[in-house]
């Protein structure tokens, strides 16, 4: 079983704010909203079972797919929803629990962060706050990551969270995520032969790769490579990364190219007349 210890880095989403307080000692009678009903999936065709209660994830392959790396598919559900399931919690427990409905989607509780603006005393004042939210991970999502994943895939995940769990590397990591996939495929040409079929965002992955190796223009302290001679680097804030308006700026950009590139290889991947 594995179990969640909130979010991933990001500046989109966190748990809710009652799960986030702590009491000492701590409050067990204290009710909090529950991240996600208890429920499973079960894949057949792909010999998976997804079980989620709250903040827990079960993964299982049946005998037929004994081989297969769970933890890749650990890696997509947090890819998917954002949350860290990054506690795992040795137990004799079933799989999954054994009142678990069957279900097609499952919704999770988080708290989306939104920017809020005021005009105060002639200027204006930026803050954020959390708002409700739900995001759902369907059946379906599941069983096109199964039917896609290849190693460039399960990497590029990988790298994704890696960035993710630094506020210091992120950018380093995030680039492998783009480069790990485009190399697989030769270049982004193989995504641009049909951008509305895969939605490959060329534009926000040359902007990405550019901030990540500048060293002539605007370096960044965050960036793959020094600066040239003479040329000054910009630092970043990474201990108060979301506060620093470059900082922030450019972990939204990274994680954006992430997800849009990820997204598209699982498209070209599962397209009929693409890499399957």
């Amino acid at each position: 079983m594995w179990q969640a210890s909130g979010t991933i880095l990001t500046a989109k989403y966190g748990f809710p704010f009652d799960r986030c307080v702590v009491s000492f000692p701590p409050d067990e009678t204290r009710p909090k909203s529950r991240i996600a009903d208890c429920s499973r999936m079960i894949l057949s065709q792909y010999g998976a079972t997804l079980g989620f209660d709250d903040d827990s994830l079960w993964v299982a392959n049946d005998d037929r797919h004994a081989e297969r790396d769970l933890s890749s598919l650990v890696n997509y559900v947090s890819y998917k929803t954002f949350i860290c399931y990054n506690i795992l919690v040795p137990s004799d427990e079933p799989e999954y629990p054994p009142d678990a409905a069957d279900v097609s989607q499952v919704v999770f509780h988080l708290a989306k962060i939104v920017e809020k603006q005021k005009r105060i005393n002639g200027k204006i004042a930026t803050w954020h706050e959390d708002e409700p939210h739900e995001l759902v991970l369907t059946k379906q999502d599941v069983a096109d990551y199964l039917r896609a994943v290849d190693p460039p895939l399960a990497y590029a995940i990988y790298y994704y969270l890696r960035g993710c769990n630094t506020s210091v590397y992120f950018l380093i990591e995030f680039y492998k995520c783009l480069e790990v996939i485009l190399e697989q495929l030769g270049g982004e040409r193989v995504l641009l032969k049909s951008p509305a079929r895969f939605g490959f965002n060329r534009p926000l992955y040359k902007r990405v790769k550019r901030m990540a190796d500048d060293q002539q223009r605007e370096p960044l302290s965050i960036g793959r490579h020094a600066p040239y001679p003479g040329v000054a680097l910009i630092p970043v804030d990474t201990k108060w990364l979301f506060d620093d308006p470059r900082g922030r700026k450019a972990f939204e950009a990274g994680e954006d190219a992430c997800r849009n590139v990820i997204e598209s290889y699982i498209r070209y991947r599962i397209d009929p007349n693409g890499g399957t």
